[in-house]
């Protein structure tokens, strides 16, 4: 198995934000499978998923939190890919610098602090992303800025997934190294002296939100699964999980009726933009069952 385990490598670094996200690996490991498991009824939470609508066989469901106003949402579609690998076909989703060249509402994201980075069937890594959102529903939600600790734990050969998890770095943790240079850098921090994360101009003006656990991004290989590396023909799952406060002034209803939309239209746009992905990738999306 590619992945990482409950015992973090030893390549972690061992400052105060270390250590909080070694404790923490096993916890939010367990509660993004369980949100992005279409199998299960219920979040990680205990409360149920319902599903709220079925378009273009891209799957929204929604459900409560018990920690928050904000609504768990769940988005999932099933491809079938030719002429890309599944660690380039999951990069183009989940690495910011590459996504932002179709995601119309990502801006400027930036590496703040890698922990670790491990080439392998998918890649292992741990970092912290700072990014902004553009406005959207016709300006009515404001730009937002988030700073989230990201973990991807590889290929898990057992289970035949990727998975890769996204949550807020807790206000006490925001004592880290400034910005390496860019997501596909490749550099890993081995230091531990900590300086502030400093906003730039820009993300001083956007409205802080923040991303609870149980968020993230989960690939599973339903067929063609000795086949990952190559580029020939593979069915996946992709399921994206979220649990969001956005911040503001906002009524959280308007946000929760928002939500499921704009994730779908994050899939929308991922499978439209699919050829760009590489000189032969191609995709049809088709419905789960």
């Amino acid at each position: 198995m590619s992945a990482l385990t409950d015992q973090p490598p030893k390549r972690f670094t061992k400052c105060p934000e270390t250590i909080l996200i070694e404790a923490n690996i096993p916890e939010v490991k367990k509660h993004i499978m369980t949100n992005t498991d279409i199998k299960l009824s219920n979040n990680w939470e205990g409360e149920s998923w319902v599903l709220e609508k079925t378009f273009n066989s891209i799957r929204v469901w929604s459900s409560s939190s018990k920690l928050t106003k904000a609504k768990h949402f769940r988005v999932s579609m099933v491809l079938i890919m030719t002429g890309i690998s599944l660690k380039e076909a999951f990069k183009q989703i989940c690495w910011y610098h590459l996504r932002l060249k179709w995601d119309d509402v990502l801006n400027k994201p930036r590496i703040i602090r890698r922990f670790i980075k491990e080439e392998n069937v998918t890649d292992t890594q741990v970092d912290i992303c700072r990014y902004m959102t553009k406005e959207v529903a016709g300006g009515l939600i404001s730009p937002r800025v988030f700073t989230d600790i990201r973990m991807f734990y590889g290929y898990d050969s057992e289970n035949h997934m990727v998975l890769g998890s996204s949550h807020a770095l807790p206000p006490a943790q925001n004592n880290l190294i400034p910005p390496s240079p860019h997501e596909g850098s490749g550099d890993v921090s081995e230091g531990s002296h900590s300086s502030p994360i400093e906003f730039t101009p820009k993300e001083k003006k956007c409205t802080l939100a923040t991303n609870l656990i149980g968020g993230g991004m989960r690939c599973d290989v339903l067929e063609g699964r000795s086949d990952i590396t190559s580029g020939a023909q593979i069915t996946v799952r992709f399921t994206m999980s979220s649990l969001t406060k956005l911040g503001g002034w906002l009524p959280q209803a308007l946000i929760n009726s928002s939500t499921g939309s704009a994730m779908h239209n994050i899939f929308r746009n991922y499978v439209d933009n699919f050829h760009t992905f590489g000189p032969d990738a191609k995709c049809e999306v088709i419905p789960d069952v």
